[in-house]
C-alpha cells in the first residue's frame, strides 16, 4: 500500500506584539492578536538575517513574534536543519 508519513503540527505562539518591522506591528494590531494566541504554521524559512513564518492561510510574519512548538513540545526553528534556507560549508 505504500509508506505512511507522519504528519507534524507546528504551532507559533505569540510572545510579543512589539517585534519585527513597524508594518508588521500594525498588521498584528489590526488582526487583533494577543499574547499567547496560537497559530498553525504552514512554512518556516530561516535566513541569514531574517526568518519568515507563514501561517496557515498564507500570511507571513517575522519569527520574533513567536515561540514554536512541534506536537506540543518546544521547537528551536533556528537550529533545526529542516527550516534552514542556507547551508554553510565548513
Amino acid at each position: 500500500y505504500g509508506m505512511c508519513r507522519r504528519l507534524v503540527m507546528i504551532i507559533a505562539k505569540v510572545v510579543t506584539l512589539q517585534a519585527g518591522y513597524r508594518a508588521e506591528q500594525e498588521e498584528v494590531e489590526e488582526l487583533g492578536w494577543n499574547i499567547d494566541d496560537e497559530f498553525e504554521v504552514e512554512n518556516i524559512s530561516v535566513g541569514g538575517w531574517h526568518t519568515d513564518v507563514t501561517l496557515k492561510g498564507g500570511s507571513s510574519f517575522n519569527s520574533c513574534f513567536f515561540e514554536f512548538y512541534e506536537d506540543g513540545k518546544p521547537l528551536n526553528v533556528y537550529s533545526d536543519e529542516r527550516f534552514q534556507k542556507y547551508k554553510f560549508i565548513k
